[in-house]
């Protein structure tokens, strides 16, 4: 099969990071983030992904700012507790030889939160 699907199975780099083959495991919900952080349970998913053989995991989408609060179970990417959950996961998934890049959002699209006084707004890049 490796002969068919030749590059499927190759290495590539994007941008600092090499990629040990082609299977990407897409960003999506799970709804396994718990109190808005990444868990044991959303750790597991992912580490059963990277045992499977996926080179790349994209984590499913995490808030950069708290205005933006789309669904109950988001990661709160902007709080400060989410970055040892990060490397916990991550450390995870790489001892099996699979990167992990993270979907960020500053969408502002839907509110579960309250309405709050905004005496900012949060740039959201577009491309051109």
């Amino acid at each position: 099969m490796a002969g068919q699907y030749h590059y499927l199975f190759t290495p590539i780099r994007i941008g600092q990071t090499v990629i040990p083959n082609r299977i990407v495991f897409a960003a999506h919900l799970t709804n396994l983030a718990e109190d808005n952080l990444p868990g044991p349970r959303l750790t597991a998913y992912y580490t059963e992904r990277a045992k499977g053989g996926c080179g790349l995991i994209i984590t499913e989408e995490q808030s950069v700012h708290p205005s933006d609060w789309a669904y109950q179970k988001l990661i709160h990417g902007y709080d400060p507790r989410v970055v040892p959950a990060y490397r916990r996961m991550t450390r995870a998934v790489h001892e099996h030889g699979t990167r992990m890049f993270a979907q960020r959002d500053a969408g502002q699209r839907y509110l579960l939160a309250p309405p709050r006084t905004r005496t900012h707004t949060v740039a959201r890049p577009h491309s051109s």
